[in-house]
């Protein structure tokens, strides 16, 4: 009698079974939980293993403890009714997550199936808020693409993992520069400056390879890192895609009008166990000497094998 009592008390559903696995008793949770048309298959003294309603996979779990004399757990999660002892045809509520305990004693075994929607809910919501703060942290809440810190991030550990194992690959840092971007803020206003570097970053987006980063480095400036680009004919590959893209998709007030947006760069081959710092620097220098050379054009340069080389991009004439 005190079983009964206590199995009534908790709020969860309880199934007695002898361990010829026969009904001995169900709590009264359980029963509200229940199709009343499925009543019948839980009286007392009705084999569970008989009953149509009761889920394949508590069958099993049953048999097997059963064998084994050690106590089971069954969790779904997502699942289409509350209590996974059932069918779905057999449940009153849908959409939550259940989970089963199967506990032998001498004489019976409990079934304890308990709802662990809310659990899950809460697991699940920390679960995305933590993928959404790593995005956060790792994009620019803008552009969309990454940030100065993420790719930064990426270098460092290339270059720890470079000259640990002894090992370098070849890579360039592509560095640019919008041109003119204060005249565009003070002429146009800041919400127009931000739809520019949202059109600037889907152009950088749409050239390169999913194995680059492109990042918003700061301001006006953005930062790509080019995994396997070294040679003289790697870098005009890429710039001249790069400048074709940005000419071919002018980008456009909402006033209809096409502004054609320019920007200077300076692309930096290396390899992977270069000092970082001094790499972003000689990107940097090149960037400044296509500004100081007259905009709208970029220089890149091979390690220290060479000296700078320009690239002006096909409408200004030939290079």
């Amino acid at each position: 009698m005190s079983i009964f009592i206590s199995v009534e008390q908790v709020p969860f559903a309880v199934i007695t079974l002898n361990l010829q696995f026969e009904i001995k008793h169900v709590n009264e949770y359980f029963l509200r939980h229940l199709n009343p048309e499925y009543i019948w298959e839980y009286q007392t003294g009705r084999n569970l293993l008989q009953a149509n309603s009761v889920h394949d996979t508590v069958v099993t779990t049953l048999l097997e403890g059963s064998k084994l004399n050690s106590d089971q757990l069954i969790f779904w999660k997502d699942c289409p009714y509350p209590l996974p002892l059932l069918t779905a045809s057999a449940i009153k509520r849908e959409n939550m997550a259940c989970q089963v305990n199967i506990i032998y004693s001498d004489d019976q075994i409990y079934l304890i199936a308990s709802d662990v929607t809310n659990e899950v809910r809460s697991t699940k919501e920390y679960e995305l808020a933590a993928t959404r703060l790593l995005h956060e942290s790792q994009h620019c809440s803008l552009t969309g693409i990454y940030n100065r810190r993420f790719v930064t991030e990426q270098l460092k550990r290339n270059y720890s993992l470079s000259v640990r194992e002894g090992q370098a690959q070849t890579c360039a840092l592509l560095l640019l520069d919008i041109d003119h971007f204060k005249s565009i803020n003070d002429k146009y206003g800041h919400n127009v400056g931000d739809d520019v570097l949202v059109w600037f970053a889907k152009v950088l987006t749409s050239v390169f390879r999913d194995t680059d980063i492109a990042s918003r480095y700061g301001g006006e400036e953005f930062l790509v890192y080019l995994p396997r680009v070294w040679e003289r004919s790697d870098v005009i590959r890429v710039m001249e895609r790069l400048y074709e893209t940005a000419k071919k998709t002018p980008f456009r007030l909402s006033s209809g009008d096409e502004m054609q947006i320019t920007f200077s760069s300076g692309c930096y081959c290396m390899l992977t166990n270069d000092d970082v710092e001094n790499s972003i620097h000689k990107a940097d220098q090149l960037m400044y000497l296509a500004k100081k050379s007259g905009r709208d054009r970029g220089y890149f340069q091979i390690r220290d094998r060479s000296n700078p080389i320009p690239f002006i991009p096909d409408n200004h004439g030939d290079q």
